[in-house]
């Protein structure tokens, strides 16, 4: 793994303008304006709960920003920070309903900053109080903060670590399951054999098979030349991870198959690829990736625990030593850092919960394996879901890269139910994934399309999502899992095969057991119903379909503002971006390749907007957020403000790795809201307001991936193909232009060299409207018609500079940049309306007006829906 060691005061340097957002007042009603400062900073700059909150769950979690002194070193692993050198540093934690804290409001200090509140508080004003001490020193207290526990408040009851360390059976084996029900397992396989016969044929190949070598990790050196430093490095990554998971699925076949049948040549076998594994270098070419030797300890601390009967005391010791050797390793480098870092995403989509899965299959045979559980369990309980929200679901780093964390959090939570007496299932995280898995990753649907290798899935989940889901939908609180589950099995045969032909991963022991168990199929509620647009609004997505239950016979409009940024290492720098698909099928949507295109993943690949050509800046500090959003049964409207994206750190490594670039980067962009209306006909208005601080060149971008764009009069462009027709119609108050490009990638020696395959590229298309004179002020509008074939396209007719008719709608847009914004769509034939600034309107004849000052209003079929004015994420707020 590439390492960079730098001194913490550079660090620091960076995180200096990385602190808590602050909300200042607005120029316009029912506005909220953000100050420049991260939402989800880098590095944990604020105190959590922040003071004064209402809290709505009564068993938080507080964090506070870590002391690691100026002159602690870090490590640069996999693009996130980690200590590697750290003074000795303890906390203390106070916690009472008095401001004073009487005696036993202390608790026991520990080195790592944060504290877990496992048993409900009561309702009502609380304060906590925090201590540092270093190299045994006096305690320095932190002011004393302050919070509520709402009346209502949601309970979440979480085990103590003794409860935890108590519930840990000290016989083995306890990870898959406990002797007492494997005894029950073994019994009913001798029964019924014939149930699994068919998972057990793999592992019985797998027994006669040779045992792998660490030189199989090992890249030929003939296949590095010609490649550049990072082509190398990933070439070793790619090699070394290929040996770790070829391994662990061998491994857990056969392990699977021992516990299943008792039946000791599985086990044996297991015991022989465990004790290979051992014998392999934690920093050889099979330790290369940190995600391989996570993996690598896990599938020992399988081994050890699962076939612990056949081991002898020595093959015991070479386990043990293998298993803590990773493990300490990983401690160190993690403990008093971890919790203050919010990019670090690989350590939870994997790596933690091999962490916490080999604590638990050693905790009571090796001394320093209870240090590693606390640890393990505490920032658990404290940051998970790291990259997300409970009351969410989404995930920051997009839906691509969600399958591994959703698999970690599950097996974490089932662990650790079946450890103690809590359901960890119970976490609303999981309810509220389900949600966002069926409205954005939809039966014969598309992804959002914001984040790393989306271009590369259509259509449905991956095997691993609805094993998932599979698992979650035995529980009656989730029909919308066991819905979407059906639904995507029944849209792809091909995937009901992959789900349930038992690998040797975790939940394909469950899979494996319910089918010996013959546990009844999925209970379908085949009437569910659920509107057709959702918002998620701490990831900074909403999800816009014309008819959810079967996509394929409507649109699906994604659109993006997020609050984490691209501070995660696979989003997009794609605020106020939005990608349209028609039938299933991608219409506009960002564009470029993985690590071929320049502009994948950037602003300028995605249907967002550039100031003078300058992209959105990569960091939690260029940031959006949904600011409002109505839902209707057709009809949907959701605000986007971009306003802090283009300004903040230019990069959110380039500072540490390169201090001579300036510590921030302010494009001049001042304000970028943008409005985004579904109509749930083929029709959708966008409208932007944008303003800067100087007379500049904006870039309003629409891209697609193999569909041809091409112009159709001087600010209107069409696509006409035989799958989908669509015509975009662009207006602002200046002249502006509109050009279209194409693009055909063409793939580097690197690519080619860590690609399986010959690679076929898509060509690119990207229109670009920009204004003919620089301006400080500019609206932009698009009104896109869009449908399968067949669908009639009609140009909008113009009724004046700031109205238009099509398809009975009225729409009002204020292009004038000097007059106050007003974006209103009407139609009388419908009974439905959306109002968005605030300004009263006529339906039908009569006068509508709103009752919130600057508030967007939305009608549909004579029913007054919802009127909003702007709202905070939560992690704003």
């Amino acid at each position: 793994m590439i390492n960079t060691k730098i001194k913490s005061s550079i660090l620091m340097a960076t995180a200096m303008f990385l602190s808590a957002p602050q909300v200042l007042r607005a120029e316009l009603p029912g506005e909220i304006k953000l100050s420049k400062d991260a939402i989800h900073p880098l590095q944990r700059t604020s105190i959590s709960p922040s003071d004064g909150v209402l809290i709505s769950e009564n068993t938080p979690s507080f964090l506070w920003p870590a002391n690691y002194e100026n002159d602690v070193e870090f490590e640069n692993i996999a693009g996130a920070l980690y200590p590697t050198r750290k003074h000795d540093v303890k906390y203390a934690f106070k916690l009472s309903q008095s401001k004073h804290f009487p005696e036993g409001s202390i608790s026991k200090a520990k080195g790592w900053a944060f504290y877990n509140q496992l048993k409900p508080l009561a309702a009502g004003k609380w304060y906590w109080q925090y201590g540092t001490s270093i190299k045994g020193g006096d305690y320095k207290w932190s002011p004393v903060h302050e919070f509520t526990i709402a009346e209502q408040s949601a309970s979440y009851a979480k085990a103590s670590f003794e409860e935890l360390l108590s519930g840990i059976p000290k016989e083995h084996p306890r990870l898959l399951d406990q002797s007492s029900e494997l005894q029950k397992i073994q019994s009913l396989y001798k029964q019924h054999p014939d149930r699994v016969a068919s998972y057990l044929t793999k592992a019985k190949k797998i027994v006669k098979k040779s045992l792998p070598e660490e030189k199989d990790a090992a890249v030929d050196p003939k296949k590095l030349i010609g490649l550049s430093e990072r082509g190398q490095y990933v070439m070793k990554v790619n090699s070394s991870k290929d040996l770790a998971n070829k391994m662990s699925d061998e491994i857990g076949q056969v392990v699977h198959a021992w516990l299943l049948t008792g039946d000791k040549k599985f086990g044996r076998s297991a015991v022989a690829w465990g004790l290979r594994t051992a014998s392999f270098d934690h920093h050889g070419p099979a330790g290369f990736s940190h995600f391989a030797d996570g993996r690598h300890m896990r599938n020992m601390a399988l081994v050890y625990d699962s076939c612990y009967a056949l081991l002898t005391d020595d093959q015991k010791k070479i386990l043990q030593k293998a298993i803590s050797v990773r493990a300490e390793s990983l401690y160190n480098e993690w403990v008093n850092g971890l919790e203050n870092i919010t990019n670090s995403g690989h350590v939870w989509q994997q790596i933690h919960m091999y962490f916490l899965l080999s604590s638990v299959a050693i905790v009571h045979d090796v001394p320093e394996a209870k240090k590693w559980l606390e640890y393990a369990y505490g920032i658990f309980i404290a940051r998970a879901p790291a990259l997300s929200d409970k009351s969410d679901g989404a995930w920051a780093n997009g839906t691509s890269y969600m399958s591994a964390n959703q698999f970690s959090l599950l097996v974490n939570s089932i662990v650790l139910s079946k450890m103690t007496s809590y359901n960890y299932l119970e976490n609303p995280w999981f309810k509220n994934n389900a949600w966002y898995m069926l409205y954005a990753i939809p039966a014969k649907g598309t992804m959002p399309g914001f984040a790393d290798s989306y271009e590369k899935y259509s259509g449905t989940a991956k095997s691993i999502q609805l094993k998932i889901l599979g698992y979650l939908a035995k529980s009656e609180t989730m029909p919308q899992a066991a819905w979407y589950v059906k639904q995507a099995l029944n849209q792809n045969k091909s995937l009901k095969q992959k789900v349930y032909r038992g690998n040797g991963d975790y939940l394909d022991w469950q899979i494996k057991v319910d089918k010996l168990k013959n546990t009844a199929a999925l209970k379908v509620n085949e009437s569910m119903d659920f509107l057709n647009s959702r918002c998620f609004k701490e990831v900074g997505i909403v999800a816009a379909h014309d008819n959810l239950k079967d996509v394929s016979k409507g649109n699906s409009l994604y659109f993006k503002s997020g609050p984490f940024g691209s501070v995660c290492n696979h989003a997009f720098s794609a605020n106020n971006s939005f990608n349209l698909a028609v039938a299933g099928k991608k219409l506009f949507y960002a564009t470029g390749y993985r690590n071929v295109d320049d502009f994948y993943g950037k602003t300028s690949g995605s249907n967002s907007v550039l100031i003078d050509g300058k992209e959105q800046l990569r960091g939690g500090v260029a940031y959006g957020w949904i600011a409002r959003f109505i839902g209707g049964n057709k009809l949907s409207y959701s605000l986007g403000d971009a306003s802090n994206a283009y300004k903040g750190s230019s990069n959110r490594m380039v500072k540490i790795l390169n201090p001579e670039v300036a510590d921030y980067v302010d494009h001049g962009l001042k304000r970028f809201r943008r409005h985004v209306v579904s109509l749930g006909v083929g029709l959708y208005v966008i409208y932007d307001e944008l303003e800067a601080d100087h007379a500049a060149e904006w870039s309003w971008l629409l891209n697609s991936r193999g569909v041809p764009i091409k112009p159709y009069g001087a600010t209107s462009v069409r696509v006409d193909q035989e799958t989908m027709k669509s015509q975009v119609d662009v207006y602002s108050g200046v002249d502006f232009k509109i050009n279209v490009a194409r693009h055909q990638p063409v793939a580097s020696v690197d690519y080619l060299a860590n690609t399986k395959g010959t690679p076929h590229f898509e060509k690119q298309y990207r229109v670009v409207a920009r204004n003919k004179s620089k301006q400080e002020k500019i609206r932009f509008m698009a009104i896109i018609q869009a449908g399968p074939k067949g669908f009639e396209l009609v140009t909008p007719q113009v009724i004046s500079s700031n109205q238009w008719k099509l398809n009975n709608w009225l729409i009002k847009a204020e292009l004038d940049a000097e007059k106050p914004a007003n974006l209103q769509l009407i139609n009388d034939s419908k009974s439905s309306a959306l109002s968005a600034h605030g300004q009263a309107f006529e339906l039908n004849g009569k006068y509508m007006s709103h009752q919130l000052a600057g508030s967007s209003l939305v009608i549909e079929n004579g029913k007054r829906l919802e009127e909003v004015v702007d709202s905070l994420p939560k992690a704003a707020r």
